[in-house]
């Protein structure tokens, strides 16, 4: 679950993760090559490194480039990451990219998924015929 565990506590990463508490509110553009969790609010633009944590009162609108996002809040935008991870009370709104998609019971997902890297001429055959069949229809 990102950078904290069940119990909002941090683990064992503390010394390299960014935290923005949840009466902040920021605008613009972070980069950033440690972990991040955000009870804030943020709009702009994301990139990292590692792992950005977006807590139960966090908020996030506009586009996030990082290896994770772990969501317990609310994101609205676009996504391009590894793995983007969806827990009980998360909301995601928008368009994401990414290799894994998980989300737990109570998480909540509207939008346009791809996976990452997966074009159309790129994938299986056994793909290829399920959409050549459809595109019949």
């Amino acid at each position: 679950m990102g950078i904290f565990n069940k119990s909002d506590q941090l683990s064992v990463n503390r010394a390299n993760a960014t935290i923005i508490a949840d009466v902040t509110e920021i605008r613009g553009e972070i980069r950033v090559k440690s972990n991040l969790h955000l009870d804030g609010k943020f709009s702009g633009t994301i990139n990292s490194k590692s792992i950005i944590s977006l807590g139960k009162n966090g908020f996030i609108e506009g586009d996030i480039f990082s290896k994770k996002l772990t969501v317990t809040g609310c994101f609205v935008g676009t996504a391009h990451c590894d793995e983007i991870e969806i827990l009980c009370g998360g909301k995601v709104v928008g368009q994401i990219t990414s290799n894994v998609l998980v989300i737990e019971r109570g998480g909540f997902f509207e939008g346009e998924k791809q996976t990452k890297g997966i074009h159309q001429g790129l994938c299986c055959p056994a793909v290829r015929r399920i959409r050549s069949r459809l595109n019949e229809q």
